[in-house]
């Protein structure tokens, strides 16, 4: 996806795990949604537009 918004190559290169890597990640926002009634405002797709075009402005 970020290499879509990127307008990139998708073609990812997997090297060996290091020493320190993290092996998964991931998130799950509904707990925040339960505790703190948060939702997200933006979807992760428009989230990660956003995010490419900021990196590319002067701000």
């Amino acid at each position: 996806m970020v290499a879509e918004a990127a307008g990139a190559a998708d073609t990812p290169t997997f090297e060996s795990a290091r020493l320190g890597d993290v092996r998964d990640s991931s998130i799950d926002g509904s707990h925040a949604g339960v505790v703190l009634g948060w939702k997200p405002a933006v979807s992760l797709t428009e989230g990660i537009a956003r995010t490419v075009d900021y990196f590319r402005s002067d701000s």
